[in-house]
């Protein structure tokens, strides 16, 4: 891999079109495309319009070419199109053409179409805690039981699978280069499996998992949890912890042989949440080392 990422070449023809010609209306529905008019399908009822939102549901928006990217993006604003690819799990250079964008019928809030739980009661005593769904490829970050962000996540492919478990974050670098191959450039880097060198970073997220066992996340989101989560404390000869970082939780199993989970939430909107007692269950026979590991220094 380049250390430099080389965007994919359907999306830079998508890019160059979209700066070559002005914003175009939204598109208009046709026979054979679930598409519907984006004026009428993305809703933007909130609280303070006065009228009660309508049920969150999601359609199928195919991209059929540069015009598409552009007008989606025309609709909703370029922070709710970053959302929109939250939701597909991948980054703006793998927004092609050709593929089918899953955008939900109304904007609300980011945290409204979060996959995670807003609440986690066995977490109420612990400072910090990161989740990472291997299932929904997403992580969510927890204060308290208190879910405060989330963002899509690419973790390891079937062949280099991230392992399930508890964590605690290790040290980090703003950026630092793969042990694995020396080409490749992670930036935002926070180490949570020190001997075998998985951590969260930066990288592509494709929209399935396809790491070497580390965490991928976008820039912005591998940022923000470089700030959110804190590093060991290691003793004087460094060969001991005194105080361990925020602890991390990886749970579930991706199913590599079908369609991914947010792809069918146009039938299920629940489709690619984490299920009611999944992160629960996952917690469980770790949450008295959580809270035996609790910094005396966490707020």
């Amino acid at each position: 891999m380049p250390r430099y990422r080389r965007w994919p070449s359907a999306f830079i023809g998508l890019a160059l079109a979209c700066r070559k010609h002005p914003p175009s209306p939204a598109p208009v529905a046709h026979p054979d495309s679930a598409r519907i008019p984006l004026d009428s399908a993305v809703s933007r009822d909130s609280p303070a319009s006065g009228r009660p939102p309508a049920p969150l549901s999601f359609q199928a928006y195919p991209l059929d070419g540069a015009r598409d990217l552009q007008a989606l993006e025309d609709s909703v604003g370029p922070a709710w199109l970053t959302t929109i690819l939250k939701l597909n799990r991948i980054d703006l250079a793998h927004a092609r053409a050709g593929d089918t964008l899953l955008v939900p019928n109304r904007l609300g809030t980011e945290m409204e179409l979060a996959p995670f739980p807003a609440l986690v009661g066995v977490l109420d005593s612990v400072p910090r805690l990161i989740a990472v769904s291997q299932r929904v490829q997403a992580f969510g970050a927890y204060e308290r039981g208190r879910l405060v962000y989330w963002g899509p996540a690419s973790t390891g492919k079937a062949k280099t699978p991230t392992p399930n478990g508890l964590y605690f974050t290790n040290w980090k670098r703003k950026q630092t280069v793969s042990t694995d191959n020396d080409e490749w450039l992670l930036k935002w880097y926070f180490n949570f499996d020190n001997e075998r060198g998985i951590s969260f970073h930066e990288y592509e997220l494709p929209g399935y998992p396809a790491s070497h066992a580390c965490v991928r996340l976008m820039s912005a989101d591998a940022e923000w949890l470089y700030s959110f989560a804190r590093q060991w404390t290691l003793a004087r000869d460094g060969r001991s912890v005194e105080a361990y970082g925020t602890p991390v939780e990886v749970f579930g199993k991706y199913d590599y042989r079908h369609a991914r989970p947010w792809r069918r939430m146009v039938e299920d909107p629940d489709g690619a949440r984490v299920r009611a007692g999944e992160l629960d269950s996952a917690l469980t026979p770790h949450i008295s080392l959580i809270r035996a590991r609790i910094r005396p220094d966490s707020g």
